[in-house]
């Protein structure tokens, strides 16, 4: 016989873990599934530190969504002993007439933030670890910084726990059926059913949304990660902030590890 939940999260890294532990914190019966055992190598979420900013780039749409999750991983920071975010400042750089650098600027000038906008040489004196042509230009914004990323992931597990949610590990999704009212998710092991359902489960979303027939125009994409050695005089993280590169209208995102963490 399935068991019935409010909410059935379907994979359970930085997005689900992070609905799971917000869903069981308002109350509602909620069973988070996923694959593997979050925090994991398998999943976007993977390594130490991940970069957070306000001034986004990407569209000043965003920026009001980035301004609220601070506030909710400030909160997040109150409620544990993890360490969750590092004030590192975040520095974004790229071609002058680049769209990304220039949005982030005007994100800053539009939502009143701390912001600065730098010249290329300005850039290189500032931090002499980045050495930039005098066709660039960049941002700094002081108030950015780090998310460490598996650390928020645990912080959110095990919230999400003590107020009541459920979590099934190891246990990959084999099935998913679309009711009348309901859903029903069955995993290599049990099936469960649910009011509504979140699918979270990052590059393994399109598998899911296809086999239910939900054909949505998504791809999942690779994302390059590599580690290096570095001169910590240059680079040490209480002095160099993370940085954003446009490069050929390619993203270069670098976030500093901290001397002495694992």
């Amino acid at each position: 016989m399935s068991k019935h939940y409010e909410v059935i999260v379907v994979g359970a890294g930085s997005m689900g873990m992070a609905a799971g532990y917000y869903l069981a914190e308002k109350g509602v019966e909620t069973l988070m599934i996923d694959a593997f055992d979050p925090p994991h190598s398998k999943g976007s979420h993977s390594g130490d530190t991940r970069l957070t900013r306000h001034a986004c780039g990407e569209g000043l749409d965003y920026v009001p969504l980035a301004l609220r999750a601070q506030k909710l991983w400030n909160t997040l920071q109150q409620q544990t002993s993890e360490r969750i975010f590092l004030n590192t400042g975040v520095v974004t750089f790229g071609p002058k007439d680049s769209l990304f650098v220039q949005t982030a600027i005007n994100g800053g000038r539009e939502y009143d933030l701390n912001v600065e906008t730098l010249a290329a040489d300005e850039i290189n004196e500032r931090w002499p670890g980045i050495t930039l042509p005098a066709d660039q230009i960049g941002c700094y914004e002081a108030e950015a910084g780090i998310l460490f990323s598996e650390n928020c992931i645990r912080a959110f597990k095990r919230g999400a726990m003590q107020n009541g949610a459920e979590l099934k590990t190891n246990d990959p999704i084999m099935d998913i059926e679309i009711l009348e009212d309901s859903a029903k998710v069955s995993t290599n092991s049990e099936i469960f059913t649910a009011d509504k359902l979140i699918i979270a489960s990052g590059a393994w979303n399109k598998k899911i949304l296809d086999d239910i027939n939900l054909k949505l125009q998504i791809q999942p994409s690779r994302q390059t990660i590599a580690w290096f050695n570095s001169d910590d005089i240059l680079y040490k993280s209480d002095g160099f902030p993370g940085f954003l590169q446009m490069y050929q209208r390619t993203f270069i995102m670098a976030s500093l590890r901290l001397m002495g963490q694992g």
